[in-house]
């Protein structure tokens, strides 16, 4: 294992820089652990270096730091800049609290407290870039204040298949952690006796298990009275529930137990931290585990409340007007998911000084989604989701999940391993025994712009209909169904469907495939079709706000297609439905107009997929009016095994109403 000078020597920094942070870590002992546990967790040598100049090398003035005066013993080099950032690449360290914009965790962690000092061993689960890492630092902080002496270690990279070699690398760890605080606690005066002590050389499990006896040496200096009063934090846990770790996480739990079941040992609790998949633990390993599934602690997302009060401090650091619509957008967005949260304001820092509603969603369209696919995190999740083994859980999230914000019960053993591999990769949540929902409108887009369009790349292969440069939407709709995925539309009469409250094959009530299938269908196809041949933008689920009197509603504009043009860019809005009664379209189309109004689009689709009996006879449309504000109507009108289309249509055009009755639409094959 690298020390942090190691580090420091091998990254391309200054030689000034280098001399500047070794100096800092050589007075400074007690940072070197927390130092490490960050870099390990930045993937390139550009972010190591990021992450060391902004925290160690950096003035007010945002100038390199000069090492010209006399510090104080315990005064860190960092120093507060002029603005605080949206922190996106790491966790946020307690000397950096005071430089980003943070959510002090602790408010929401009296239960995870309560349950380290009541002796239990906890396990800590999340979603990734939600915020673990930094709710233990802060709750580390404050065991120590309590008189508890906290040591974390991340298992990222100290797992290996070999036994002896796994707790050679966590003995180093747990000695670094060991010597660091130890410097500490002496340079503050802290240390209980007077003569100087050296902790001895660890390599061994058994000298894990030796240093942390009551009766070891160590403990006279820290404390008066022998007692529990170590804490250790094992972050990024998951890692140890790999196939190639199963002897490995065998050794460390067994371990855990006997130290969890024997007096003999100073430790007070132990903290596993890591994805939702740590709580297999109690189903794998149920005879040597030491944690309890019903006492683990869910990383919790923050609320709409705290999102507010975040951007409310960004508005006053750099004077921009944020429109109260946008926040709520953001949150409701990312489900409060703190990674999500900052890549939203670090998009905000870069707009202008006021920014709309509506502006907002133009720029998440144009650049946020480029820049969550590129966050390591999230390409992580897509990267994981486009390997060859996940298409059960791709195609399980297809049919159940993706265009749904609602909650699904799974029944089935096979798909309930799939949706825990899925809470695993941070795509769905779990809401309690067989209930699972998709995390965040935000991952739905993105999952479908990343993940399904190269998985499922069928599209048509004619070129993209224009007239006079703009696309012919109706002719582009009229294509793309007939590349739909026959299989997805069938089985959605029993996995994804809703009650019709028409007639359908003569009966009422029946199950019909809902709003989602037809949408997550047509936004694979028009992302791999328009999207590859003319570079046109497709986004699903944009959240909308409209107003049904005074009162805010939340709602979404199911795909939303952007084309780029020489002089301008032609936005077109499709508002999916899926065999509704009369009422009910006429709410959409008048929504759809709203839409429009929003987001001053080009065009306002509403596409009505139907399986309403007769329906060519006395097709639904908007009124005249309606179609002379701009709204526009398809209905596609199919059977139950997706073998037979056929199309209405209804729409204004320079000043005449245009209609197509009972158009026959053949499949491509």
């Amino acid at each position: 294992m690298s020390d942090i000078y190691d580090i420091i020597i091998d990254l391309s920094l200054e030689k000034k820089e280098k001399s500047i942070l070794h100096t800092h870590f050589y007075k400074n002992p007690q940072e070197i652990n927390k130092v490490m546990c960050v870099l390990e967790k930045c993937p390139s040598p550009e972010e190591k270096i990021e992450f060391l100049r902004m925290s160690f090398l950096t003035s007010d003035d945002g100038s390199k730091h000069q090492e010209t005066r006399n510090r104080k013993p315990n005064e860190k080099i960092s120093a507060v800049p002029k603005r605080k950032k949206f922190s996106i690449n790491s966790t946020i360290m307690s000397w950096d609290r005071e430089n980003v914009y943070y959510v002090n965790p602790l408010k929401q962690s009296g239960e995870l407290i309560d349950l380290i000092c009541k002796g239990d061993y906890v396990l800590l689960h999340g979603a990734r870039a939600s915020g673990k890492s930094t709710r233990t630092m802060q709750v580390m902080d404050d065991l120590e204040e309590k008189g508890y002496i906290c040591i974390y270690v991340a298992f990222c990279d100290l797992t290996v298949d070999d036994v002896d070699r796994f707790w050679e690398n966590v003995a180093i760890n747990i000695k670094m952690n060991l010597d660091s605080k130890y410097a500490e606690k002496r340079k503050l005066g802290k240390i209980k006796q007077h003569e100087p002590f050296e902790i001895p050389t660890m390599r061994t499990l058994e000298d894990i298990m030796e240093i942390f006896a009551l009766t070891a040496k160590i403990w006279n200096y820290f404390y008066e009275e022998p007692g529990k009063k170590v804490v250790l934090f094992f972050d990024e846990f998951d890692t140890l529930l790999s196939p190639n770790n199963v002897q490995v996480c065998n050794s460390f739990l067994t371990n855990m137990s006997v130290i969890k079941t024997s007096p003999y040992y100073a430790i007070k609790s132990v903290v596993g931290i890591g994805t939702f998949s740590i709580l297999n633990l109690n189903t794998t390993y149920r005879s040597v585990s030491p944690f309890n599934v019903s006492d683990a602690f869910q990383n919790p997302n923050f609320t709409e409340d705290e999102v507010r009060s975040i951007f409310k401090e960004f508005m006053n650091d750099y004077s921009k007007e944020i429109d109260d619509q946008v926040i709520k957008d953001i949150h409701i967005q990312t489900n409060g998911h703190a990674g999500l949260i900052n890549l939203c304001g670090r998009l905000i820092e870069s707009v202008p000084n006021k920014l709309d509603y509506a502006s907002w969603k133009h720029y998440e369209h144009e650049k946020l989604g480029v820049w969550i696919s590129n966050y390591r995190t999230f390409k992580r999740m897509i990267d994981s989701l486009k390997m060859k083994d996940a298409i059960s859980a791709v195609n399980l999230l297809r049919t159940r999940f993706l265009g749904n914000s609602s909650d699904v019960k799974i029944m089935d053993n096979k798909e309930l391993e799939l949706a825990k591999f899925l809470v695993s990769e941070g795509v769905l949540i779990h809401i309690d025994a067989n209930t699972y929902k998709m995390y965040s409108s935000l991952l739905d887009s993105l999952i479908r712009r990343y993940v399904i369009s190269d998985l499922f790349p069928l599209a048509p292969k004619i070129h993209v209909p224009k007239q006079n440069d703009k696309l012919k939407t109706l002719e582009v709709l009229k294509e793309a169904v007939r590349f739909f995925d026959r299989e997805i539309i069938s089985r959605a009469f029993h996995y994804s469907f809703k009650t019709a409250h028409v007639y359908v094959d003569e009966c009422l009530n029946k199950l019909v495939p809902r709003e989602s299938v037809y949408d997550i269908e047509l936004n694979r196809i028009l992302t791999n079709w328009l999207g590859r041949e003319i570079g046109a933008l497709v986004t699903g689920q944009w959240h909308l706000i409209y107003k049904e009197g005074s009162k805010p509603v939340h709602n979404y504009s199911d795909l939303v297609i952007k084309v780029k043009h020489e002089e301008n860019v032609q936005m077109i809005i499709l508002k999916i439905m899926a065999t509704v009664t009369i009422p009910l379209a006429n709410q959409h189309f008048a929504r759809a107009l709203t839409y429009g109004k929003e987001l001053s689009a080009d065009e306002i689709w509403v596409v009505h997929f139907t399986c309403e009996d007769h329906f060519d006879t006395q097709p639904h449309f908007p009124t005249e009016k309606q179609l002379k504000e701009g709204l526009r109507v398809i209905i596609f009108w199919h059977n139950s095994d997706f073998t037979e289309i056929r199309m209405c249509a209804s729409w204004w055009e320079n000043g005449v109403k245009k209609e197509i009755i009972d158009e026959r639409i053949h499949l491509s094959y």
